[in-house]
């Protein structure tokens, strides 16, 4: 069972996830990247200068599309939960082998 973390997300995988749930990248400005998204009731700034973003963004993004932190480290990186789930098949062949 994988931690799902919400700090140290790297800003190029945020901007997938944003892109993969709809907003739009429609600005920069000073620093800043403004998304947007039709469902929410304002956008989402991005510091462009820090990386990786900060953890109450991240939070604030997720609470708002009512995102869990899994689903969203399954948007950025789905065939990290499919290298995981062959390595702990390949291992448990392994014990099973070493059993008989």
């Amino acid at each position: 069972m994988g931690v799902y973390k919400s700090s140290n997300v790297p800003l190029r995988d945020f901007r997938k996830f944003l892109e993969s749930i709809g907003a739009k990248h429609i600005r920069d400005r000073g620093g800043h990247e403004i998304w947007f998204h039709k469902d929410l009731p304002r956008s989402i700034p991005l510091q462009s200068h820090i990386d990786p973003v900060p953890e109450f963004i991240v939070l604030e993004v997720l609470n708002y599309f009512k995102v869990s932190k899994k689903r969203m480290w399954e948007i950025i990186s789905p065939s990290k939960g499919t290298k995981e789930r062959k390595a702990r098949v390949a291992r448990k062949g392994k014990r099973s082998k070493k059993k008989r």
